[in-house]
C-alpha cells in the first residue's frame, strides 16, 4: 500500500486519482473530515490527523510499502516535520520515500526552497531508498487570481514578464507520479516534472488566455504590494509573504528556465499539456470548476 501525506491538495488530489485507476491502494493521511470526505471520493482510503504528531505518523506508516510526503504550501515547520517522517519511516522499514520537492531547491533566500534541498539531504544520509520530485510551477496557480484578470485585462506579476519559465500541469504530474509511485525502478531517481516543451513567458501565457477567453489581456508587472489585496495573500502570515516575495525577486533577476523538459513525457509515454491546451481547458470549465 501507498500512503500519501498532504493528500488533499492540488498534487495529492491529482496523484490519488491517477493510483486509483491503476488500481493502487492508497491511504491518505488528511487533516480534517471534510478532506477525508472528498478523498475517499477519489479512491483513497483516508485517515485523518496531524501529520505534525509523532504517533499520527507512526500508526499512518504502519504496513506501508512507499511513501509519497507532501508538505503543504508554505508549512512553517515543514523541515521538523519532514525530518521526524524520515527518522519513522526508516524506523518502519519502508521500503521507498518520494519526496515532494521543489523546481529550484538551492535557492537558500528562497526558505521553502531551501527547507526542501535540506530534506533532500536528509533522505540521502537516511539509507532509506528515496527518488525525488522536482515539480516547476503549476499552470493551474494562476486560478486563484482569474477574475481580476479577466477584470482588468491584464496578467500582472512581480516579476518581468520576459522571463521565461516551465510550467507543469497538475494532471501530467499526477500521472507521472503515479507511474513513478506503482512501478518498479524508480529508487535513487530525481525527476524535474514539466510541461511545457520550452521555458514560456508572461507574454506568451497572456496571448494563450486571450485566445481562449476571447478577450484582450496583456502581459505587466506590479509590485509585490499591488498582490497584498487578494484573498490568498490576505490568509498568509507576514513570514509567508516574504517567503514569496524572496520567490518572486529571485524568479525576476533569473527565471526558472532550465529544465529536462522532455522528462515527463519519458515517464508516462503520453505528450504533455501546452500552456494554449490548459488556457483552453481553463475557459471551458470557467466559471463554474477549476481546471
Amino acid at each position: 500500500m501507498i500512503l500519501i501525506s498532504g493528500a488533499n491538495g492540488t498534487a495529492g488530489r491529482s496523484v490519488v486519482k491517477h493510483l486509483a485507476q491503476r488500481g493502487v491502494p492508497v491511504r491518505a493521511l488528511v487533516s480534517n473530515s471534510d478532506s477525508a470526505q472528498s478523498i475517499e471520493a477519489l479512491g483513497a482510503t483516508a485517515m485523518i490527523g496531524d501529520m505534525r504528531d509523532g504517533d499520527v505518523q507512526r500508526r499512518a506508516l504502519a504496513g506501508i510499502e512507499t511513501f509519497y510526503h507532501i508538505a503543504p504550501g508554505l508549512m512553517a515547520d515543514e523541515l521538523a516535520v519532514g525530518h521526524r517522517f524520515i527518522e519513522t519511516a526508516r524506523a518502519e522499514g519502508i521500503e521507498r520515500f518520494v519526496l515532494h520537492g521543489v523546481s529550484y531547491p538551492y535557492a537558500p533566500n528562497i526558505s521553502f526552497h531551501w527547507i526542501k534541498m535540506q530534506l533532500e539531504a536528509e533522505l540521502l544520509k537516511s539509507g532509506i531508498p528515496f527518488t525525488i520530485i522536482r515539480p516547476t510551477q503549476f499552470m493551474q496557480n494562476i486560478i486563484w487570481s482569474l477574475p481580476q484578470i479577466l477584470q482588468s485585462g491584464e496578467f500582472a506579476l512581480p516579476y518581468a514578464p520576459d522571463k521565461r519559465m516551465g510550467f507543469v500541469h497538475i494532471d501530467d504530474l499526477g500521472r507521472a507520479v503515479a507511474t513513478i509511485l506503482s512501478e518498479p525502478g524508480h529508487a535513487g531517481a530525481t525527476y524535474e516534472l514539466c510541461s511545457t516543451a520550452k521555458p514560456i513567458d508572461r507574454h506568451h501565457m497572456a496571448a494563450a488566455l486571450s485566445t481562449a477567453f476571447d478577450t484582450n489581456i496583456r502581459a505587466v508587472q506590479c509590485s509585490f504590494d499591488d498582490l497584498q489585496g487578494s484573498h490568498f495573500f490576505a490568509s498568509l502570515s507576514p513570514a509567508q509573504r516574504q517567503q514569496l516575495a524572496n520567490m518572486y525577486d529571485h524568479i525576476d533577476q533569473f527565471g526558472t528556465a532550465y529544465f529536462n523538459n522532455e522528462m515527463l513525457e519519458m515517464l508516462t509515454g503520453e505528450p504533455t499539456t501546452s500552456y494554449d491546451a490548459f488556457a483552453s481547458q481553463l475557459a471551458a470549465a470557467y466559471p463554474n470548476q477549476p481546471a
